[in-house]
């Protein structure tokens, strides 16, 4: 049926409805609306399925892990250490996300995300995550063995990744990000 074809749709094409630009957004929710009251689906059902495609189109996809996904890697990263390794954790901010956002449009400001989330991924180690913990907030933590050096290596490397990334893109505003790593000894 209408409504069944429709969510299989969406469901295999749910990257490229992630980047959807608004006004398309809200056309689909009603196209779906429409096809699913054609065919005698209850209202309930209908907001069910408008509320799945409008959170499938808000969700920006970076690859990274969550809060909860997070701390799930974490526990596993604490089973595996031993007193003397260190706990490593940069913390990222985008720069200007609201502007962006406010000036050029949602899909800019998901785009400017997507590429934080990508710089961030490049300066990630083996034995690390990367986290998009939320809004314009990144985190990459990891459990081994770090100093100082590597620390600012990491943030030098995440710099250039961005000021590429930007540069490349030749976008109207310039994607930059707020960086800060600390280490200490898990035993401390």
């Amino acid at each position: 049926n209408d409504y069944n074809s429709s969510m299989m749709f969406l469901r295999s094409n749910s990257d490229s409805l992630r980047m959807v630009i608004n006004n398309y957004k809200y056309k689909q929710v009603l196209n779906t609306a429409i096809s699913a009251m054609n065919i005698g689906i209850t209202f309930v059902s209908i907001l069910i399925a408008i509320i799945a495609i409008v959170n499938m189109v808000n969700i920006i996809s970076t690859g990274l892990l969550n809060r909860r996904g997070m701390y799930e890697e974490y526990d596993k990263m604490l089973k595996k250490a031993s007193d003397e390794d260190m706990i490593f954790a940069c913390v990222i901010d985008m720069d200007g996300l609201k502007y962006i956002n406010d000036t050029f449009g949602h899909q800019e400001g998901d785009f400017g995300i997507i590429a934080v989330s990508q710089a961030a991924g490049t300066i990630t180690g083996e034995n690390e995550v990367c986290v998009r913990s939320g809004g314009d907030e990144f985190y990459i933590i990891g459990i081994g063995s770090y100093d100082r050096c590597e620390c600012d290596e990491k943030v030098s490397r995440f710099k250039a990744a961005l000021a590429g990334f930007s540069e490349f893109a030749e976008k109207p505003y310039t994607i930059t990000a707020s960086i800060g790593c600390a280490y200490r000894r898990l035993s401390e």
